[in-house]
């Protein structure tokens, strides 16, 4: 009102036509009266991975997402819009500020979720996959629950995020929600570039030449996961035969089996994600006749923030399709830039700009 009454005075002051005066007073009163649709629309529909089309915000500036595979793909692509961890572990080589947010937990291994957690941190929207109990992603009833206890906080399934076969759309999906999709795409493109070196690299290998791998987990490393399993996918891509003829155990993995099968299946390369388990297979005898420990290629996977080769797998794994190529055929890759490319993807999706004692470091447990 007082603008109108000032633009009254105005005309009356100056003579203008009374036209002109209406058109004034008509635009002030859409820009000081209905600013809202000058502003445009608040919210968007985007299409998750179980084709539900589902009302999000347009500007999405808080997540929690409900699985550590989409959390660490949410911190990659915009990690100032991450709310919480899904649990709590040392996050090495990461700002202060991402290793210090709260820890929602989550529906994976732990099913630890909890709605009122996760609700209170106030996100915009939830990301939910699993990639425990339901074999491919999230199915449709079990995110029509979530939605319904969430309540009016979008709930969208993304699915694939778990497997570095099928990552790439998950990955596109999030920086669409997020906003984030240069990001995004930049992650892709990365992994792409790997994948090309490491296929170069491996480019003629014969089926002889491929290097019989045990993929060693749990404190005693009798637990594994075969070639199957998405947990040990680096093992095929990176020219290697998993060695493990065992059963696939769905979700987690970690099929358990005995001394005597590793003795029998006498791989020629050990991978472990732990140093405790490297030095129990260094220091148990049981362990002294096979070839990989002989000959002394019993390998730690670098981990910090997050691990190289599984737990979880998925985008996290990208630098070490690289790693696992070059410890399986050091012959082949003498010329791999690991280490630039290893500065590279922390700095620009870790955010952390490694120092050579961090590279040092992180690339060290790799050794014998």
């Amino acid at each position: 009102m007082k603008h109108l009454i000032f633009s009254l005075s105005w005309v009356r002051r100056y003579g203008l036509r009374f036209g002109s005066a209406m058109c004034w007073i008509f635009f002030l009163f859409i820009v000081s009266g209905n600013n809202r649709c000058l502003a445009g629309p608040t919210t968007r529909v985007i299409v998750d991975s179980l084709g539900r089309q589902v009302t999000i915000p347009v500007k999405v500036d808080r997540v929690v997402s409900t699985c550590p595979t989409t959390t660490t793909i949410v911190y990659m692509v915009a990690p100032e819009k991450l709310l919480g961890w899904n649990f709590r572990e040392n996050r090495r080589y990461m700002p202060p500020q991402y290793q210090t947010l709260p820890v929602v937990g989550g529906w994976f291994g732990q099913q630890s979720g909890n709605y009122e957690t996760m609700i209170s941190r106030k996100p915009d929207v939830i990301l939910y996959e699993s990639i425990l109990d339901e074999p491919g992603g999230a199915t449709l009833d079990v995110v029509q629950e979530r939605q319904r206890k969430f309540g009016t906080i979008p709930v969208v399934a993304i699915s694939g995020s778990g497997d570095i076969s099928t990552m790439d759309g998950a990955i596109r999906l999030i920086g669409d929600i997020l906003n984030a999709r240069e990001k995004a795409c930049e992650l892709i493109d990365i992994h792409d570039e790997i994948r090309q070196i490491v296929s170069n690299g491996l480019e003629g290998l014969s089926s002889k030449e491929r290097v019989r791998v045990y993929y060693a987990e749990r404190p005693d490393g009798l637990s594994t996961d075969p070639s199957r399993s998405r947990h040990a996918a680096l093992v095929g891509l990176c020219g290697g035969v998993n060695v493990a003829d065992c059963a696939l155990k769905e979700g987690m993995g970690l099929t358990r089996v005995s001394m005597e099968q590793v003795l029998q299946w006498n791989p020629e390369v050990i991978i472990t994600e732990q140093r405790s388990i490297y030095d129990a297979i260094r220091k148990n005898p049981l362990w002294a006749g096979i070839e990989a420990v002989r000959k002394m290629q019993v390998y730690v996977v670098p981990c910090g923030p997050f691990c190289w080769f599984d737990r979880p797998p998925g985008a996290s794994t990208i630098p070490g399709i690289l790693w696992t190529a070059v410890k399986l055929h050091p012959d082949r890759f003498k010329d791999a830039p690991l280490k630039d490319l290893t500065r590279r993807f922390y700095a620009d999706f870790y955010h952390y700009p490694l120092t050579d004692q961090d590279l040092a470091e992180l690339l060290g447990p790799s050794k014998n």
